[in-house]
């Protein structure tokens, strides 16, 4: 009769048929348009690593030198798991043909009048896209009801995590990094149900991060959610809420400000080696695969551009 080790068999066996069972549940999910418009991916071993690896290299750009950015924060959570011999499996939920209008319902929801009108600008942006190189995004639009039965996907594959007592999050960085090394490219949008590891509220406590000041916090919040900031917007010039205490004496108002002015000035400079990096990882993840990339790394350029975009 043989012993396991509970541990070590719930964060690699365990996991692995929780994310089985998440991807039943997301299958099962009542839809509104009849149709299952995602796939889903489980993710495991080395390809984790060439996702954190990805998340690392975004991070060296993050104009947060501490935390690296969103990124970089998630890419120190996933490597810490790791690094602590814990357990994690990936579940990806991809969208599958949610820029095509064809419930032919044409009920506006989406900003056309119709299907068709939708569909046209579809096809516009996807040929935009497709020169641009990146491949493997579509930006929208993406019709209304197909988007509400992804999401509920997306939703009913964490519930069933939960359920099994499984600490998990849904994070766009991790489908980012997937996109990245050339995982889903027919999907969009993606996201990451990171599954594990079997400790509790890893993915809210950040353990792995440097413990963050009040102010550090607060500040992390207002670029984040600034609108839990703002005062009564009906006016058309809310009042900013900075401090609890002070807003009121020194009242500061919301104003828009450019991009160029809040990001590092060699920021330009920077990208290029990174761009290298990512590139080096996602040919060593597709040579895992047997997968050959045929367009020289086109569309890996294509979805970096969209990322940092003209700045890129």
């Amino acid at each position: 009769m043989a012993i396991y080790d509970g541990d070590k068999t719930a964060g690699e066996e365990g996991l692995l048929e929780v994310a089985r069972l998440c991807v039943m549940a997301a299958n099962k999910v009542p839809t509104l348009t009849g149709k299952k418009v995602w796939k889903t991916e489980i993710v495991t071993g080395e390809d984790i690593e060439s996702i954190i690896e990805v998340l690392e290299a975004l991070g060296e750009i993050s104009p947060d030198p501490e935390n690296k950015g969103l990124m970089g924060a998630d890419g120190a959570t996933l490597r810490a798991i790791l690094d602590q011999g814990m357990g994690i499996t990936l579940l990806m939920i991809g969208g599958v043909d949610l820029h095509k209008g064809d419930l032919n319902w044409n009920c506006g929801a989406c900003g056309f009048e119709t299907c068709a009108a939708f569909n046209k600008e579809a096809a516009k942006i996807k040929k935009q896209m497709k020169e641009m190189g990146a491949t493997g995004i579509q930006a929208g639009p993406q019709c209304v009801w197909k988007f509400a039965d992804y999401s509920q996907a997306c939703g009913w594959a964490a519930a069933a995590a939960w359920q099994n007592n499984v600490e998990n999050r849904i994070l766009g960085s991790v489908a980012m990094g997937a996109k990245l090394i050339g995982m889903m490219p027919d999907c969009f949008p993606v996201v990451g149900v990171a599954l594990g590891p079997l400790v509790d509220t890893w993915w809210y406590s950040r353990p792995a991060l440097p413990r963050r000041t009040r102010e550090q916090f607060t500040q992390a919040l207002q670029r984040c959610m600034p609108q839990l900031f703002s005062g009564f917007a009906g006016r058309g010039d809310p009042l900013f809420r900075y401090s609890a205490r002070e807003f009121q004496r020194n009242q500061m108002k919301l104003r828009p400000q450019p991009v160029s002015e809040l990001i590092a000035p060699n920021f330009k400079e920077q990208i290029p080696p990174v761009v290298a990096k990512i590139g080096q990882i996602r040919a060593k993840s597709l040579a895992r695969h047997g997968i050959e990339e045929k367009d020289g790394g086109h569309s890996l350029q294509g979805m970096l551009f969209t990322l940092f975009g003209a700045s890129g």
